[in-house]
């Protein structure tokens, strides 16, 4: 019983200290309570996004416009399967890739361009996946590194990415 009386004393003599206490902690809380309000924001706004990436009627006016942008713009080039795949794969990204995403493939697209980077490639290439694995909304929370390539690639990945 002296033990709390003590602190009540103790809490009494020093008021500032208590109220200056009491007042942080809830502002933490307060913060805690807003960035888990701000996250659900956020995940009702990629919702609304993805639907409207479902309207076909925008779908397609905006498509159009890019095929035809990006046509123009390569006609004069003569283009090997894989080139042309990329253009294919860039009419749609351009539209509808989340920023990440389309952030990732440029720099992935900049790595498979140079030479003997094998190692980069893959890298690179496992972090697009992931990006985009994002952008339909599928969580990358357990996959640990090399995850999504390994089921991509027979055999050890970490031991083909040593050896590299």
């Amino acid at each position: 019983m002296q033990d709390i009386e003590k602190i009540i004393q103790a809490l009494k003599d020093n008021r500032v200290i208590v109220v200056a206490i009491l007042s942080a902690l809830r502002n933490i809380v307060q913060f805690i309570w807003l960035q888990k309000k701000d996250l659900k924001i956020e995940k009702i706004k990629k919702q609304l996004d993805i639907e409207l990436l479902n309207d076909e009627k925008f779908r397609t006016w905006y498509q159009s416009f890019v095929d035809l942008t990006i046509d123009f713009l390569h006609k004069e080039k003569e283009l090997g399967k894989t080139e042309q795949w990329i253009i294919d794969f860039m009419k749609v990204a351009i539209l509808f890739a989340w920023p990440d995403t389309i952030k990732q493939f440029w720099e992935y697209r900049k790595v498979a361009g140079k030479q003997d980077n094998s190692k980069d490639i893959l890298l690179y290439m496992e972090k697009l996946l992931s990006c985009m694995r994002e952008d339909l909304g599928v969580s990358n929370k357990w996959l640990k590194d090399y995850d999504l390539l390994q089921t991509l690639i027979v055999g050890d990945i970490k031991k083909a990415l040593d050896s590299k």
